[in-house]
């Protein structure tokens, strides 16, 4: 019998894996894993230690091309499960720290854009002079923290770059669209039409960025 604090930290898990990473797996904290060397090389550099190390795994391997394969095992728990190690409150923490970091950053470069947003659109009452400069200060912020501290991408900026930069100059024509539209069609105001776009694109924008900008085929 799996203990409740087993099932529910791992329903958990499982799920804002699947959010995170688009990965489908039923069980994301097991220990018993075969490891091609290839991917081992890789996980020498990582820092991470205890319960966080497994999800750091799953998400390095995601965003170098190496797929995951589950194959069906017997675990057994003695009763009450004695000797995990596992602590509900401190552990579930870091590994959801692990995962969520990409919302973090986020929300720092959303906080970034948006005041240069409402500075330059308060100067000069434009709208695409104000976004552009919005934009180009959080790209700034944002392109080598998510490379590097969500992504983990190790390719070239050759490579990465300009599939980032398409995705920020398609991002900008759709975000200024809508904010004409809805605040030319609408009693909402310029700055609230931009907060509602920009948060509807959040998850579009990620999505992309995990299996198109950053990750490896």
């Amino acid at each position: 019998m799996v203990p409740l604090r087993s099932q529910v930290g791992n329903f958990l898990t499982r799920n804002v894996l699947r959010l995170v990473l688009g990965s489908h797996l039923t069980d994301t904290q097991t220990g018993l894993r075969a490891i091609p060397r290839a991917l081992g090389l890789r996980l020498l550099r990582i820092q991470a230690s205890g319960y966080e190390f497994e999800l750091e795994m799953l998400i390095d391997a995601k965003h170098h091309g190496f797929s995951v394969v589950e194959e069906p095992i017997r675990t057994i728990y003695e009763a009450g499960n004695p000797t995990s190690h596992f602590h509900p409150l401190r552990d579930s923490m870091r590994i959801y720290f692990a995962l969520l970091r990409f919302a973090l950053i986020s929300g720092c470069t959303a906080l970034i854009d948006n005041v240069v947003f409402l500075l330059v659109y308060r100067a000069t009452d434009s709208i695409a002079e104000a976004q552009i400069t919005a934009r180009a200060a959080s790209v700034l912020f944002n392109y080598g923290l998510v490379r590097r501290a969500v992504f983990f991408s190790d390719q070239q900026h050759a490579v990465v770059l300009p599939r980032y930069l398409l995705l920020v100059a398609v991002n900008a024509v759709i975000s200024y669209t809508a904010i004409r539209l809805i605040s030319g069609q609408s009693p909402i105001g310029v700055v609230p039409a931009k907060l509602l776009v920009e948060t509807l694109l959040f998850v579009a924008n990620f999505a992309i960025q995990r299996d198109f900008v950053f990750t490896r085929k």
